[in-house]
């Protein structure tokens, strides 16, 4: 026999391997292997599985507070732009009453004074 050539009978020696040969294993035993690496690394693990769960809680309440602080600022322009408009509106009333006033005295005591006819006056 050559150096090549295998000691197995041929009929084992023509199956081909229906796995890759850098399998690591059957399920049961990575299962296994997997299972001792969490219980060894669990206070780790355990962690880092609270951290990521409060971190989506505070990214949850953040864009909340977002919503509501893009609500309250609409709110505020609304408001504030009423606010100018009363206050414009009172300006011209007042500015208005002021002129109209003006005008009845006027009219009631202007044009007696301004006549040259006593009998008028």
């Amino acid at each position: 026999m050559s150096a090549c050539q295998s000691t197995r009978p041929r009929s084992l020696s023509q199956v081909a391997p229906s796995q890759p040969s850098n399998h690591r294993g059957t399920f049961g035993k990575q299962a296994a292997i997997r299972w001792k690496f969490m219980k060894q690394n669990g206070g780790a693990i355990l962690v880092i599985a609270i951290t990521l769960l409060l971190l989506k809680s505070v990214i949850q309440e953040q864009s909340l507070l977002n919503k509501k602080l893009h609500v309250l600022e609409n709110h505020l322009q609304e408001i504030s732009k009423a606010a100018n408009d009363l206050m414009n509106n009172a300006v011209y009333k007042s500015q208005l009453n002021e002129r109209l006033s003006q005008m009845q005295y006027y009219w009631k005591v202007g044009p007696r004074c301004t006549t040259l006819d006593p009998q008028l006056s």
